[in-house]
This record gives structure tokens, sequence and C-alpha cells, in this order.
């Protein structure tokens, strides 16, 4: 195993940007946090349906094995690659919630299918929360 602090500053140079970025669209979100159910048809202009995902890590949990945080990194670059996942990042207080995605589905089904697939949540190092939300449009942001 790397040692932990060689895996901490990978960790946080990765996480930076995304955390700028996700400061910046909590920020936006704010602006719309009680908006009702709609059809993305129905959205506002300017606004899309997204999932909300919150990574739940178990309690009193360890560094996660390198090899398990590798194949995690890897699907988190592929649905970033593939404009499935919008933003993607860590929380860095060590609480219950580990980490946050935004991604684009068709379904409340299709996107917890999506994040199922992430090997650390097969593996049980992580259970997810998923939560519709309508956003200003994430289509022009780049990771």
């Amino acid at each position: 195993m790397r040692s932990v602090g060689a895996r901490a500053s990978s960790r946080w140079a990765w996480g930076r940007a995304l955390r700028i970025r996700l400061c910046r669209m909590a920020c936006i979100a704010g602006l719309v946090f009680s908006a009702p159910a709609l059809a993305q048809d129905d959205a506002p202009p300017g606004m899309k349906r997204y999932f909300m995902v919150f990574l739940i890590g178990a309690p009193g949990r360890g560094p996660m094995p390198d090899a398990l945080f590798e194949q995690h990194m890897a699907y988190i670059r592929r649905m970033v690659g593939e404009h499935v996942y919008k933003l993607a990042g860590p929380l860095t207080d060590r609480d219950r919630i580990a980490g946050i995605i935004i991604l684009s589905a068709p379904s409340i089904e299709a996107a917890r299918g999506i994040v199922a697939a992430d090997p650390s949540v097969r593996a049980g190092v992580f259970s997810v929360e998923v939560h519709p939300a309508l956003l200003p449009s994430l289509e022009g942001l780049t990771l």
C-alpha cells in the first residue's frame, strides 16, 4: 500500500479543482432550493434535471485499499468522460457523507444503477443516497 501521505496528496490534488467547482455550483444551486418536482420538459429555461448522489461511508471507516481506490477513480473518470457524471468529488470533513456526485440519467432507477456499478459501492465501502435535483444546466462544465 502507498503511504497515507502520498495517497492524501494525490487525492487532494485531484479534488482541489472539483471542490472549487462544487462550491460554485452549491452557491448557484442554493438559488433553487425548493423547486417542485418537474418533468425535464417543464424545467425553466437554463435549468435541467440531474440526480444528486451522496456516497455514505461506514462509521469508523479506514482508508480504502489502493487497488479499490484506483478502480473507484477509474470508474469516476470513465463516467466523467462519457458525460454521465457532471461533477464528482470527495467531502473532506470525514463525516458520514464521503463524497458527492451530480449525474445525468433518464430516471432515478437508471441513476441508482449507474452509481451501484462503482467498484467501491459494489465492495460495500460506500452506500448511496440518490436524490432528483433541478439545477442550472451543467452541460458546458468541464472537469
